[in-house]
């Protein structure tokens, strides 16, 4: 009987730790009013690099996307307001926006694709994630 018990205990406490609920507080959560994080297109600001990361171009992307100018652009012209791409392949410039890592390793990278037409005119410009 004793060692009945014995191997039942564990079982019950168990039982008795997972029906027990934490007291909650019944005061409601006020969160944070949200904050506006897109900001207007600055050449200085997109430009601005720290380590591996541009700080600022997130913010700054939707408002570089509608603007409807940029269609009208040419590579030269991009590159004169947008600077050297982080990468060209072809008729595509590469513009790195931002990018999550888990140490050096990327897991996540958001960048600014600019697909040229064969005489270096703009032909589309899109957001890969």
């Amino acid at each position: 009987m004793f060692i009945t018990i014995i191997k039942t205990f564990p079982f019950i406490l168990l039982l008795c730790c997972l029906s027990c609920e934490p007291k909650r507080d019944e005061q409601p959560v006020i969160e944070d009013p949200p904050t506006e994080t897109n900001s207007k297109f600055e050449k200085n600001r997109w430009l601005v690099k720290k380590g591996e990361d541009y700080p600022y171009r997130n913010e700054m992307i939707d408002d570089l996307m509608s603007q409807s100018e940029l269609k009208k652009y040419n590579k030269d012209q991009m590159i004169d307001l947008l600077g050297e791409p982080d990468r060209v392949d072809s008729l595509y410039l590469f513009y790195r926006i931002d990018q999550e890592r888990l140490g050096p390793w990327p897991m996540h990278t958001k960048t600014l694709v600019i697909k040229l037409s064969g005489d270096s005119t703009l032909n589309k410009i899109m957001i890969h994630e």
